[in-house]
């Protein structure tokens, strides 16, 4: 559990606000008739037509905002020339001297977007990670990790190729997505802006303004379908119970998004109020009061796709042969591949019995030495180690399947999950052995170490060949890049999600905000004081966590003998009927939380 709690400061806003007004007169001349010269006949002038006289259209009132709130746009359009984004007054963008882009709700409804991932594929300079952005997102290190934007994928965004923006609702920091159901427009403005908002992202901020209640009743219902079953419906509602003094606004959506990938999914379910108040009672000569109070409720439960690849844990096991190179001492050095190897749990980790071909996973032992047959590989004089180094030492094989540690562990079949076989892979008890490996030196509880084997990834491997096979060069900077199982006849990641349904997102939220306005001298000078409040909680849970598709290459279970079975230790226990079978898997331990943020 995560607690944040920022009190914010009331935000209060002086200003002096000039307007300047033009009028004008259309003049209209009547077109001259030509007439011609020597002319030999008479003609009759026809009687001058007069027009039908059509009476105008009545102008629609105009409703008068304060110098504290803009519109979007006009009706329609795709541009806008004011914005509260340079000095939190309404403002000519022309006049605003950094980088600033207004969104319109025109063309927000025009290219479909309701949110940062549909909307800043479009705009200047931004970037937004997702299956529909234009980058992933996922950092640059060793392995690729998108899993931390599950919960909220909106904020994985970059502006001008520095770093994610700030995320503000009327220019107040929010942790909660917007969705341009109730979005009347979006600044963007890029670049450092803490001299305007205080502590900031150098990469700027992506502001929603709300839509407010305004003196003009409305009524706008839509249905949308989209691609895989996805449906989105949005009410929106405005009606004035005091004409010129008091309005309300309703919005409300339920928008239900499939994915390609099955069974990703993403269902939001959120509710807009808003209110607007100009008491005739304080409307004294050119002085007015404008009072406006917004409350939003909502709740995100999701099962976000992924964008990238599963990681490649299952080509190496084919590689045959022999790796030969040389480190950065000049020196050569050889390591064997895989070449489809099977092994034991036992085998795998017992580096002090001596056997042959035993303790891949094991790099050292804690013997004198000299106990294993032939040359063992140079150790580097660079690499400060202790213990001998092990001749059956394998870079290539790790000591746990996807971290998959201790006992039992549930093995579910893709076409059978509602029936798990459990699995004793790492025997409880006092792991342990003395330097002749035997058994029994520190109670007679003593339980052989035993652990299944699967494959390393790239950069775990060159993290460990590096302490027998020579220097990789550089290899703790993450230039050794986990490599990603692209092809789809192995594993469809186009039409199927890895983690199946054993991943799922939630978020609830609220927030209102409460805003006074008192303007004199017909709007010339004025204050605002607003006030915000938000609660946002967030989590997910992630049973499998792994992002990586493995092959289970353990020959037999943990429950074998020290007799084993043809002069081999523990080699009689259940044959694995997964044997050969790709795999992915967790322990559940990690990547499951709950934050609760208030501000």
């Amino acid at each position: 559990m995560k607690n944040r709690t920022n009190h914010g400061p009331l935000f209060v806003a002086l200003g002096t606000w000039f307007l300047f007004a033009t009028s004008g007169a259309l003049a209209q001349q009547a077109p001259s008739t030509p007439t011609s010269a020597g002319t030999a006949t008479t003609e009759t002038q026809a009687p001058a037509f007069t027009p039908e006289t059509t009476a105008a259209p009545p102008e629609e009132e105009v409703v008068k905002l304060s110098p504290f709130e803009v519109t979007a746009a006009p009706e329609n359009s795709y541009t806008a020339a004011t914005t509260l984004a340079g000095n939190r007054l309404n403002t000519d963008l022309r006049d605003i001297g950094n980088a600033v882009t207004v969104v319109t709700a025109q063309y927000l409804k025009d290219i479909a977007a309701t949110d940062n991932q549909s909307l800043l594929q479009y705009t200047t300079n931004t970037e937004v990670g997702g299956i529909y952005g234009n980058y992933a997102g996922a950092g640059d290190g060793s392995h690729l990790d998108e899993s931390f934007r599950f919960t909220n994928p909106n904020t994985n965004t970059r502006v001008r190729g520095l770093t994610s923006a700030d995320n503000t609702r009327e220019y107040f920091l929010t942790s909660i997505p917007w969705e341009g159901y109730n979005v009347d427009g979006v600044d963007l403005q890029r670049g450092p802006n803490s001299i305007l908002f205080g502590q900031g992202s150098p990469a700027g901020i992506i502001n929603t303004r709300l839509k407010q209640a305004s003196f003009k009743d409305s009524n706008e219902v839509s249905f949308r379908l989209g691609s895989w079953g996805s449906t989105r419906a949005t009410l929106d509602i405005n009606r004035v119970l005091l004409k010129n003094e008091l309005a309300i606004r309703i919005d409300a959506v339920r928008n239900d998004q499939k994915y390609k990938q099955d069974p990703a999914y993403s269902l939001q379910k959120r509710i807009y109020g808003a209110v607007r108040y100009e008491p005739g009672f304080l409307k004294k000569g050119n002085a007015r009061t404008v009072i406006k109070a917004n409350i939003e409720f909502g709740k995100v439960s999701s099962n976000t796709p992924r964008e990238l690849p599963p990681n490649d844990l299952i080509t190496p096991w084919f590689y045959s042969g022999n790796y030969t190179g040389r480190n950065v001492a000049n020196q050569v050095f050889s390591y064997p591949y895989l070449n489809k190897l099977t092994v034991s749990p036992q085998q795998n980790e017992d580096d002090n019995s001596g056997v042959p071909y035993h303790g891949f996973d094991r790099p050292s032992h804690n013997g004198p030495g000299g106990k294993y047959p032939g040359n063992p590989p140079v150790f580097p004089p660079s690499i400060a180690y202790s213990g001998t180094p092990n001749e059956f030492f394998q870079p290539w094989i790790s000591g746990s399947m996807s971290d998959v540690f201790s006992s039992p562990a549930f093995v579910f079949q893709y076409n059978n999950a509602t029936q798990g076989t459990a699995i004793n892979w790492e025997p409880t008890g006092n792991h342990g052995m003395d330097t002749n490996g035997s058994n029994g030196t520190r109670s007679s509880s003593v339980t052989i170490y035993e652990r299944p084997a699967s494959v390393s990834s790239y950069s775990a491997f060159a993290s460990k060949a590096r302490l027998y096979y020579g220097d990789l060069p550089a290899w703790q900077f993450g230039i050794y890049k986990d490599k990603s199982l692209t092809d789809p006849s192995v594993f469809d990641f186009y039409n199927q999600l890895l983690d199946g349904p054993t991943k799922w997102e939630w978020q609830r939220f609220r927030t209102y905000n409460l805003n006074l306005a008192q303007t004199f001298f017909n709007d010339l000078t004025g204050f605002e004081a607003s006030y915000n409040r938000e609660w946002y909680r967030s989590g997910n849970v992630r049973l499998l966590q792994q992002d990586s598709l493995n092959i289970d290459f353990n020959r037999v279970y943990s429950d074998g003998s020290p007799n084993g079975k043809n002069g081999v230790p523990f080699e009689d226990g259940t044959p694995n009927p997964n044997l050969g079978k790709p795999y992915v898997g967790f322990s559940g331990r990690f990547g499951n939380r709950n934050d609760v943020s208030n501000r």
